[in-house]
């Protein structure tokens, strides 16, 4: 084994040679264009879309826990309780917080059958990506690949301790008429695209949320075209 010492000068200039050695033994530029093939151009645009696809889900998400996080710590501060909400059967009500909905469900009243949903109606271009279900709450996410668009359809049971969260903005929602059922329909702002649509099935013990950052008029045909049928499970 060898005893030489190497200085940091040393090394240094070493590393100097070896970069500029293996420099100039790679091709020049003009030697190096290529022309793909179709094939090739085709499989690389459909690895992208599914990139952008993925990353507009996962941002998506994000939101969606963010939503979670500040509901929790901000359940101690919230300003005003609609108690116009509350319905004597099911012993639901909603909170309003600066820039969120809290729709909760309290007593047993949570023996109901469950039902399945489906859509009857979805805006061209549009396909399922994924399908969450856990507990009480089932979400599915449809993306569209050639516009990124992304939006969410959110359906939760309002059993024993139940809830479901909606962020939006400050202003006032648009009253929207969803089947006989009134809906909030709350806008973009200047801080997110995001548009939300939320009402509640009091017949059938059910809120349902349809959001995303496609148009008003979308997210109200996608509500109206929302069918419920018995659950097989």
């Amino acid at each position: 084994m060898s005893s030489m010492i190497w200085s940091e000068q040393e090394l240094s200039n070493a590393a100097k040679c070896v970069a500029e050695s293996m420099l100039t033994s790679f091709p020049s530029p003009s030697e190096c264009e290529h022309t793909f093939s179709d094939d090739f151009e085709h499989s690389m645009e459909s690895l992208r879309r599914k990139s952008r696809r993925k990353v507009a889900a996962h941002k998506m998400w994000q939101r969606v826990a963010a939503i979670l996080i500040v509901a929790i710590l901000s359940v101690s501060t919230w300003l005003t309780v609609d108690v116009q909400a509350r319905e004597r059967v099911f012993k639901w009500f909603k909170e309003v917080y600066e820039d969120m909905t809290v729709y909760h469900f309290e007593g047993d009243e949570a023996d109901k059958a469950r039902l399945e949903y489906d859509l009857t109606w979805l805006p061209k271009g549009f396909v399922l990506q994924e399908r969450f279900v856990s507990g009480t709450q089932r979400c599915d996410i449809y993306i569209n690949d050639v516009s990124d668009e992304v939006f969410l359809v959110e359906c939760t049971f309002m059993d024993n301790t139940a809830m479901t969260i909606t962020a939006h903005g400050d202003a006032d929602p648009v009253i929207y008429d969803i089947n006989e059922i009134p809906g909030e329909f709350y806008g973009a702002d200047e801080n997110s695209a995001n548009q939300v649509l939320i009402w509640v099935d009091e017949d059938n013990a059910m809120v349902f949320t349809v959001q995303g950052n496609i148009s008003e008029q979308d997210i109200v045909h996608i509500a109206r075209g929302v069918i419920l049928s018995k659950s097989t499970k």
